[in-house]
């Protein structure tokens, strides 16, 4: 499967993520992995192979240098279902006994070390012709699994969601990137932003954000992404099934029904997998129906730390938490004037601002009195916490409807996130 980013392991670099390739430059990408590119010297000949390093995880990372002098990564679960990363501007050589693997378009070389049994360690990197090594345990061991492989015996195995987009994650450049990928039979698309300092030696915080009914994923990312750099973390964008770009929030609502539950958990799954993510620091939000969907997440799943639904209402009997619901910290922002903000019955019935926090303070054993923040004279936090510390938040804008003006938005969604980054998932 051809990936639309860059190879970016174990570095820290700074720069931008590639644009998408077309179809004409991918094709000559293709062709150029088919042909030799040059003729390996004989220290080279002696390494040119498999080398594979398995996470904690269980998900294999498999680097492949190919004889013409290419790069190759793949990922999975295990050898027989690798989802394939492969980009020709990706070169390897040998230099000064050390295997150098280049980037030229970030302009940076992974240095891996080749050791007596014939495994390989990455070591270090040299951006601006500054070497720079990591901590020795921070370093890796790659296996070697396979001493030769041919070009012309390179093929594309087939490989599950999570494979596909684990190998995508594996291969994050600083920046933004954009991901595609196939899930029960949809096409999905991913807008993930990183800090333009960004190093794969690291786990991140995860801010998952999904836009209203009718949008696209570049909404939210151009809403979100700036916080990346402010706050250290990585910006997922999702996208609902187009042309309908609604999120299914509940069952027996829209005309058309997809996974997106599903979907969103393969993400995290993959992100985890990838050693992108630190899997106690996953958030969420959304605005009117991705507000909506948030609080189905927020019921049904326990992989997020805190969520934060935004402009929106909350099913009543499809939203409220039961047995098998986790304690889960929620931040809910909207306007008095909203559409939702006194309940509303029309195929559902939503409950009320006041009522939905009553909900779901009650289910997290939180005490009745709040703690009251005032923001300016426009915006109020009432948050109401537990013993536990778990928290239930509303974030009231005064005199604002669905849409929450640009100034104040500003504000409610850095309180959201001060809210949010503060809560941390207990396994």
């Amino acid at each position: 499967m051809k990936v639309l980013i860059p190879i970016v392991i174990g570095l820290m670099v700074v720069g931008c993520g590639k644009k998408e390739q077309s179809k004409e430059t991918a094709g000559n990408a293709k062709n150029t992995s088919e042909k030799p590119v040059k003729v390996l010297t004989a220290e080279e000949k002696k390494v040119f192979g498999e080398f594979e390093y398995k996470n904690r995880d269980g998900y294999i990372l498999r680097y492949v240098l190919l004889e013409n002098g290419v790069l190759e990564i793949q990922v999975g679960r295990d050898t027989l279902n690798m989802a394939v990363h492969e980009d020709s501007s990706d070169k390897w050589k040998m230099a000064n006994g050390e295997i150098h693997i280049i980037d030229n378009y970030n302009r940076y070389i992974e240095v891996f070390r080749v050791n007596k049994d014939k495994s390989i360690t990455d070591i270090g990197y040299i951006s601006a012709g500054e070497r720079t090594d990591y901590p020795q345990n921070k370093q890796r061991v790659f296996k070697r699994v396979k001493d030769t492989k041919s070009t012309s015996e390179t093929k594309e195995p087939p490989a599950n969601v999570t494979d596909t987009l684990a190998a995508n994650f594996a291969a994050l450049s600083p920046g933004i990137n954009e991901i595609k990928v196939e899930h029960d039979g949809q096409s999905r698309r991913l807008i993930v932003t990183t800090p333009k300092i960004f190093s794969r030696q690291n786990l991140y915080p995860i801010l998952f954000c999904f836009h209203g009914a009718g949008g696209k994923a570049d909404g939210p990312s151009k809403r979100w992404s700036p916080h990346a750099d402010k706050r250290g973390l990585i910006v997922i964008s999702a996208e609902a099934v187009q042309p309908q770009a609604k999120w299914n929030f509940t069952d027996k609502f829209h005309v058309e029904e997809h996974d997106d539950v599903g979907f969103i958990l393969k993400v995290v799954e993959a992100l985890v997998a990838s050693q992108v993510a630190d899997p106690k620091t996953i958030y969420a939000t959304g605005h009117s129906s991705g507000g909506l969907f948030c609080y189905r997440l927020a019921k049904e799943t326990n992989v997020f730390a805190a969520l934060s639904p935004m402009s929106c209402g909350m099913v009543k009997g499809a939203h409220d938490p039961d047995q098998k619901t986790k304690f889960v910290p929620i931040l809910q922002v909207i306007g008095d004037q909203d559409k939702s903000f006194n309940g509303s019955q029309n195929k559902v019935t939503m409950y009320s601002a006041s009522k939905r926090i009553d909900v779901w303070r009650k289910f997290n054993q939180c005490g009745p009195n709040p703690f009251v923040l005032e923001k300016g004279k426009e915006i109020m936090v009432y948050t109401y916490a537990s013993q536990a510390g778990i928290e239930v938040a509303l974030c009231q804008v005064k005199g604002q409807g669905h849409f929450i003006r640009r100034d104040l938005r500003d504000i409610a969604d850095s309180l959201a996130l001060d809210f949010l980054l503060k809560h941390k998932k207990n396994k």
